[in-house]
């Protein structure tokens, strides 16, 4: 479905952030019965806002996703949305596209990110409030929020026991989204000249802005792969309850702490010995004395 994008414009912000809610609650049935869907929010500037969405069902046939779709889009011209049905088709995932990414450099991309959990979808004042969690973050903050929604269940991983152990984040198992928030403004990018007052400044606006996102989230975490390099809490955040047994295996296997990655499992025993940036991989790794209990003079 990626070749056809029926689209419209929406005057009304309010039938914008209720097709917005539309989708949400679709996300709900897409993810039962293992799909993957996409649903990007872009500000465009001058308080217009962009919604992009795609479902991706693995697990049907064409005419089984049109079957899927309607309800949406029925519900889509409840709301006074004249858009047309999308034109479903059948393909080979792998040939769906050669990119590579955003051609984005390292050092301007920065963001943040939070696994759903599938409770907010257990009554329509939790899910109401994620939408209005978006909104907020939308319309005041000017950040892109993504979406991807899907269902990595114990039941989708073959119920991983003890003698099969997992170092996953246990709350992805029981969430039915990722959220990634971006800046879309290229004056909030970073770049080599960036100075760490800067760096500082703009990722502080950012956790500013995720707060009520994870406030609304408590006890869930973020996908270590796409996540904010100062995520807060980052050890139960990206890997919860297991964090610990996983620090005994890191110290049990590699006593010298010869392999570091930041932010990865043990690596708050060290830090590099670079003030000039909050969060650097380049510089001198040093042992970090706090950690251990010692006055780091």
């Amino acid at each position: 479905m990626f070749t056809t994008y029926p689209s419209t414009v929406i005057s009304d912000i309010e039938t914008f952030w209720g097709a917005y809610h539309a989708y949400l609650k679709h996300v709900e049935l897409s993810s039962a019965l293992g799909g993957f869907g996409f649903g990007d929010i872009t500000p465009q500037g001058n308080r217009s806002y962009t919604l992009a969405g795609i479902f991706n069902m693995p697990k049907m046939s064409v005419s089984e996703t049109e079957t899927f779709l309607k309800p949406l889009f029925d519900r889509f011209w409840e709301l006074g949305i004249e858009i047309e049905m999308p034109r479903v088709e059948e393909r080979m995932y792998a040939t769906i596209s050669a990119s590579t990414g955003t051609g984005m450099k390292p050092n301007e991309a920065y963001f943040a990110s939070r696994l759903i959990p599938s409770w907010l979808w257990d009554d329509e004042e939790s899910l109401q409030n994620f939408t209005d969690t978006v909104r907020y973050i939308v319309e005041e903050g000017q950040f892109q929020v993504r979406s991807r929604a899907y269902t990595p269940s114990l039941k989708a991983a073959g119920y991983p026991t003890t003698e099969v152990p997992s170092a996953v984040n246990p709350s992805l198992r029981d969430a039915y989204m990722h959220v990634t928030v971006f800046p879309k403004s290229d004056e909030d990018l970073m770049t080599v000249e960036s100075s760490a007052d800067q760096w500082a400044a703009k990722h502080e606006r950012l956790t500013d802005y995720m707060a009520p996102l994870r406030e609304l989230t408590v006890g869930s975490g973020a996908y270590a792969n796409e996540a904010d390099v100062g995520e807060p809490d980052w050890q139960f955040s990206f890997w919860g309850p297991i964090y610990r047994n996983l620090l005994a295996i890191k110290r049990n296997r590699d006593p010298w702490g010869l392999f570091w990655v930041q932010k990865g499992v043990g690596s708050e025993m060290w830090k590099v010995a670079d003030p000039s940036l909050m969060e650097s991989q380049d510089g001198v790794l040093c042992r970090n004395l706090a950690s251990l209990g010692v006055p780091d003079t």
